[in-house]
């Protein structure tokens, strides 16, 4: 009975954000210009949420390094395009682009406690923490997916199973947190600062190697798990 309420709590939980972040798109404004807005709804709702469902943050855990190839891997994956395309342009920051800084750190809040804090917390089970970590990062994904193209969710399915994995055996939510953030900045704030010029086909080949590249370290961690979570129950048989 409780762990259907806090599915029912959770799934809430999401259809708010959603409801908040899509309020904006409502108001007939450019994109560009929507920043101000986008950062007053996601500054409302976090107010919301850490008086009515106060997170469980806490202290960082002990950062376990086999996650540190994920820190190489994905917050860089447009600019080893950008290296390989040989086109980066001129820096341009304006003073509106600190909205967006601003704005960058509400949304990894926000989304790390959704998404990360409220549905995997305390959970026991080696199968469970599996289980929800691939529920938690396809909710992450369809939730990008409603707000962007179908390769967001794609690639969001794939940044989910690495924040939900940093967060459930790398070290906890501040890990996870500050790879989301560096994520972002990298891919999307501090991208839109150059005018990189990057070849289509190339753009999408390189992201797709280093995909691929995450994908299969990924996989083998999982095995790991696995592998000492089947020896574990061994020993407690004997």
């Amino acid at each position: 009975m409780e762990k259907k309420k806090r599915i029912e709590e959770w799934v809430l939980l999401i259809f708010l954000y959603l409801l908040f972040v899509s309020l904006p798109s409502l108001s007939g404004l450019p994109f560009s210009e929507q920043t101000p807005l986008r950062f007053g709804f996601r500054l409302a709702f976090a107010f919301l949420l850490m008086v009515f469902l106060p997170s469980k943050w806490g202290k960082p855990g002990r950062f376990a390094f086999r996650y540190f190839p994920f820190f190489l891997l994905l917050p860089f994956s447009n600019w080893i395009a950008f290296a390989f395309s040989g086109n980066v342009g001129s820096f341009c920051f304006e003073y509106q682009d600190v909205l967006r800084i601003v704005d960058l750190f509400l949304t990894v809040f926000l989304e790390e406690t959704i998404f990360r804090v409220f549905p995997l917390s305390g959970l026991q089970e080696e199968k469970t923490k599996i289980r929800m970590i691939f529920v938690s990062s396809l909710a992450f994904a369809v939730c990008h997916l409603a707000q962007g193209s179908w390769m967001q969710g794609v690639y969001c399915f794939g940044l989910g199973l690495a924040l939900a994995s940093l967060f459930v055996y790398g070290g906890g939510v501040w890990f996870s947190a500050l790879l989301h953030f560096l994520f972002n900045f990298f891919n999307n704030e501090l991208y839109t600062w150059f005018d990189g010029g990057v070849p289509h086909r190339l753009f999408y080949l390189v992201n797709i190697a280093v995909g691929s590249l995450f994908a299969l370290y990924y996989l083998f961690l999982l095995l790991i798990r696995l592998k000492r979570a089947r020896n574990s129950r061994k020993y407690i048989r004997r």
